[in-house]
Formats: C-alpha cells, sequence, structure tokens
C-alpha cells in the first residue's frame, strides 16, 4: 500500500501514513484531520515532502564513516552535557552523533542507523517524552535502544514515564561508569 507524508498543521508533527491511491491523489485537494499523538487532538493535516536527505556532497555520517564501533544519538538540550557525553562515549570507542531537540534527532533517525539512543528527558517543545511516544508509533526499531537521561529524581510523573517506559535510564550528574555499564547492556540485549 502506498504512503505519503503528512505535517500536523498545530505541532508540525510530521508523519508517514498509509492511504489507497484515491485518498493519496484526494490529499491535496480537500483537508484530512486526524488525531495527533502530541498535540492530542484531532488537527489538520497537509502532505509533505518527505525529510530531506543530506546532499551527495555533504560530509558523510559518522555511521557511514565508520561501521565497526556502536553508534551512539545523544539527545540534550543543553551544549555542555553534550560536549561531556561526547568526549567520554567517544573515549569509550563510540561513534557519537548529538542533536539537541527531539526533532533534531528524528531527522538523524531517518536518514542514519543508531545502536544507542541517549535521550535527556525535560527538554523544550519536543521533549524526551514525546521522542519516545513518536519511536513507539513509527519507529518501534528503536524500542530496545533507548535510554534516558534526567535530572528529575523527584517528580512523580517522570519516575511514572520511566518505569512505564521499560528504558534504562540514569540521573544527573552523570555517573559515568554506571552510565557506560547501561549502555553495554543496551548493545548486549540487541545482538
Amino acid at each position: 500500500m502506498p504512503f505519503a507524508w503528512t505535517e500536523c498543521q498545530m505541532c508540525r508533527s510530521k508523519r508517514r501514513s498509509y492511504f489507497t491511491p484515491d485518498e493519496i491523489k484526494q490529499l491535496r485537494q480537500r483537508p484530512y484531520y486526524r488525531y495527533c499523538r502530541f498535540c492530542l487532538v484531532a488537527s489538520l493535516w497537509l502532505p509533505v515532502e518527505p525529510p530531506d536527505k543530506p546532499p551527495p556532497e555533504a560530509r558523510l555520517p559518522a555511521t557511514a564513516l565508520q561501521l565497526d564501533a556502536p553508534t551512539v544519538l545523544v539527545i540534550d538540550d543543553d551544549e555542555d552535557t553534550l560536549a561531556v557525553l561526547r568526549k567520554v562515549l567517544t573515549r569509550a570507542e563510540f561513534y557519537v552523533e548529538a542533536a539537541d531537540s527531539g526533532r533534531t534527532a528524528i531527522s538523524k533517525m531517518v536518514n542514519e542507523s543508531f545502536d544507542v539512543i541517549l535521550s535527556d528527558i525535560h527538554m523544550p517543545g519536543f521533549d524526551g517524552k514525546k521522542l519516545f511516544l513518536f519511536i513507539q508509533e513509527y519507529m518501534p526499531e528503536y524500542l530496545q535502544r533507548v535510554m534516558f537521561l534526567t535530572g528529575d529524581t523527584e517528580t512523580p510523573e517522570t519516575q511514572q514515564f520511566l518505569q512505564e517506559s521499560g528504558c534504562p535510564y540514569a540521573f544527573k550528574p552523570i555517573n559515568f561508569d554506571e552510565l557506560l555499564e547501561k549502555i553495554q547492556g543496551l548493545l548486549a540485549g540487541n545482538s
């Protein structure tokens, strides 16, 4: 069955949806409403072009350069945390890609493949919880590769989310030995 990319006109999240050939023709002619898991309401969805592939002359992603080591996508809105995690993980012989938001992470995940997704939970806008919901619905192949970071050790909502997700997690400030051990556990579970 053919598919088309559509975009929620409220939160701008994109979705690859399956349609009949007739429905695809009608997409451009009449409004299309559907429930958005991120806005939590029925909203207008319009067709969009698929996410951009990098131009051929662009720098190759880390996953294309070296396939002999695990690749980790680190997602955090704090530049200092990203820099420290990149340094620690690189020293532990991982190839690291960084994203400063859930949206940026998704665009990388569409174009590349990662062995581990290491995401902060609390970020402005498209946070770690929304990223996890997106992965559950649209990229389930990543579900067993996700690990969370958080400085929130007390909020009941965060604790409930961590328990319900079933993903490993680490608290900030980060114990790097524990973090690396949990990443190795994720990799062992995926092999």
